[in-house]
């Protein structure tokens, strides 16, 4: 059976992302953002497209990005395994 995936809703920025892109003008600020966004929310950016200064903005937050996804799955694994180990809940009325 093939497990359904959940589209994702959102995804957190890294405040050195945000402080680092505060200070570089609004074109490079959107370009690095959008392509943060893009890389997380569907797994692929062509980073040829970017400017180089995009592309050095983008891949030092690619890592960040890619680690809050890890631990995130790790949790997820986590709470799927202990929730199957848990004695079933009682209906009211039983």
């Amino acid at each position: 059976m093939v497990e359904e995936t959940e589209k994702k809703k959102g995804w957190v920025v890294p405040v050195a992302a945000v402080e680092a892109l505060r200070l570089e003008d609004a074109e490079l600020f959107k370009e690095a953002f959008l392509a943060m966004h893009d890389y997380n929310m569907n797994g692929d950016v062509d980073v040829t497209t970017m400017t180089p200064a995009a592309r050095v903005l983008f891949s030092l937050f690619k890592e960040t990005i890619d680690s809050n996804v890890r631990r995130y799955e790790a949790i997820k694994k986590r709470n799927q395994e202990t929730a199957k180990s848990r004695k079933p809940r009682k209906k009211r009325g039983e």
